[in-house]
């Protein structure tokens, strides 16, 4: 249990099942089980909706990991400017050697 939940049950008077204190759900004539009843499913649709998000922020980083077309055309010239540099260095070479 919660400690809402708890808190909830220790307010509310054993004999009577009212709340304790004049509260303003028990000026309403609301008891402590439909109280606790309330609470219970707004809990339960928060924990839907948390779990919800998790799920959604888990596909965006997973959607994030993957590489977009900049990071493989960065990758492509990457690779060309290395064999650039390498054809250059290796034309430099045989000139020397004429």
């Amino acid at each position: 249990m919660t400690a809402l939940a708890i808190f909830f049950l220790l307010v509310c008077a054993p004999g009577e099942r009212a709340c304790a204190a004049g509260e303003r759900a028990c000026a309403a004539g609301e008891s402590c089980d439909q109280m606790l009843a309330a609470f219970e499913e707004s809990h339960a649709q928060m924990e839907r909706d948390l779990r919800r998000l998790h799920r959604e922020v888990a596909a965006l980083r997973q959607e994030l990991e993957k590489p977009g077309a900049e990071e493989i055309f960065s990758g492509i010239g990457y690779i060309l400017g290395l064999f650039g540099v390498a054809f250059f260095v290796a034309g430099r070479r045989e000139r020397r050697r004429e």
